[in-house]
Parts: C-alpha cells; structure tokens; sequence
C-alpha cells in the first residue's frame, strides 16, 4: 500500500526522520557508533518520493522536558 501511495501523484508522503534513526542506520550498515547519515537518509527517501521534515528541534524540547 505505500508504494500505491508513493506512485499517486495526487498524495503527500512525509517522512519525519529523528536523531535516533540516524545513528541506529549507521550502525546497522557498518558505519561506526554516533555516524550520523543525515544527508544518506534524506536523499533515499527523496528518491523513494518522501518529503522529509527535521525534527530535531521537537526532539531536543523532548529532552529538556
């Protein structure tokens, strides 16, 4: 069903990618502890037809809560 959506033209795909995810993908593909794959992340999933939004203010208000 997400790929159907992703090749609909008339729909909006967000991805809201958080720090976390960053540094778990590294790891998980070889990189070393605390790699960060900004760029990587939000390039695949451009590609992929995402509109990608930060969040890493709202994390960061997390925290401090």
């Amino acid at each position: 069903m997400a790929m159907e959506k992703l090749q609909d033209f008339k729909s909006f795909a967000a991805a809201h990618l958080p720090p976390s995810v960053r540094v778990s993908i590294a790891e998980e593909f070889g990189g070393k502890p605390r790699d960060l794959t900004i760029n990587r992340l939000y390039n695949a999933f451009e590609k992929a037809g995402f509109h990608n939004y930060d969040v890493n203010f709202a994390a960061d208000q997390t925290i401090l809560e």
